[in-house]
């Protein structure tokens, strides 16, 4: 009696305990965790196929300035750093030679000119042939001659800026002997700069003189940007390169670059207007395939794309999806087919 007792009771307390373990069970199944996503409506807006390139930013104007006589420096009146004005006396050589060459051809010149002068007198008088004459009118003009070579002369013993700019380099010092094989000065006119692009041969037959860029300093945080305009490509494929050069001038004057920096310039090649653009994120590579997913009531359907133009953050869809859509920006990575997701609003 006793056994059968205890035999009834392990039986209940059996059948309690895997009554309970079907209960929680349900429970789990009831509270499964959907994947949470963000979605975003697909609209249409335009796109441009962007080309980015970097390159170092030169000045339109640099030039190395060179003495064009052979002399000793006597003054140094500029430094680097220093702006000057177009002719303005950068230095100084020693022109006492080049002086007294100007003092004799003008001595020499009021001469003829006196002997002309008296000539001319004595052939009206016909006292005189015509063909004297003429020799006392050469030697003259002969002697103008060499006054104007004497002045070039001593001119050049007078360094002049060619061009408003900066001194980038001063090479001399006082009591330095110079020649025309030796630089003097770096005159740079940082009020105009270029810079040289080398680009392959289908971007090439696309670009165009005339085309804007956008021109920012290299890894900057900063926004801002300065246009330059392409204003040559040159039709010759370099050997070294197998590329060819683009030229760009910096549009105006810019207080954000320098001569030298490094820069980006973005110049857009492409634009497709009005076209169903979505975020480049919403896009998962599956088997070689470009997918979305599209959430239609809460369920996740996955959609194959096909693509065109890409910028920034941004790309254009062909085929695939609709305008409306609402697409899976969020959380898409792991999902499959059909699965059911959680929407959530993100936080601003």
């Amino acid at each position: 009696m006793h056994i059968y007792l205890i035999l009834g009771t392990i039986i209940i307390s059996s059948c309690q305990i895997e009554v309970g373990s079907k209960n929680k069970k349900g429970d789990e199944e009831n509270d499964t965790i959907l994947p949470p996503v963000i979605v975003q409506e697909v609209t249409k807006n335009d796109i441009s196929s962007i080309l980015k390139l970097n390159s170092t930013l030169q000045p339109a104007k640099l030039v190395k300035i060179y003495p064009q006589s052979v002399g000793m420096v006597n003054e140094i009146l500029t430094e680097e750093g220093q702006f000057v004005r177009k002719d303005q006396v950068l230095a100084r050589l020693d022109n006492i030679d080049q002086s007294l060459a100007v003092e004799r051809a003008n001595s020499k010149l009021s001469r003829a000119k006196y002997d002309l002068e008296r000539a001319e007198e004595m052939y009206k008088n016909r006292l005189l042939s015509e063909n004297e004459l003429r020799q006392y009118q050469l030697i003259f003009h002969e002697d103008e001659i060499n006054l104007t070579q004497a002045q070039i002369t001593l001119d050049r013993s007078v360094i002049k800026a060619p061009f408003a700019g900066t001194i980038t380099e001063r090479e001399i010092v006082a009591g330095d002997k110079v020649n025309p094989s030796r630089p003097l000065f770096a005159l740079v006119d940082g009020s105009s700069m270029k810079l040289d692009v080398w680009v392959n041969e289908d971007v090439a037959r696309i670009m165009k003189v005339g085309m804007i860029g956008m021109v920012m300093p290299f890894s900057s945080i900063s926004l801002d940007t300065v246009e330059a305009v392409l204003v040559r490509l040159n039709p010759v494929i370099d050997p070294q390169y197998g590329k060819r050069k683009a030229t760009f001038k910096i549009k105006g004057e810019s207080t954000m670059l320098k001569p030298g920096q490094f820069v980006d310039i973005n110049l857009s090649l492409l634009t497709h207007s009005d076209v169903l653009i979505i975020p480049k994120r919403a896009i998962v590579h599956q088997a070689g395939s470009a997918v979305v997913f599209v959430c239609n009531d809460s369920v996740a359907v996955r959609k194959v794309v096909q693509t065109d133009l890409e910028t920034g953050d941004d790309i254009e869809i062909t085929h695939g999806i609709d305008l409306g859509d609402f697409i899976i920006v969020e959380g898409q990575s792991t999902l499959k087919d059909s699965t059911v997701v959680n929407v959530i609003t993100p936080e601003l």
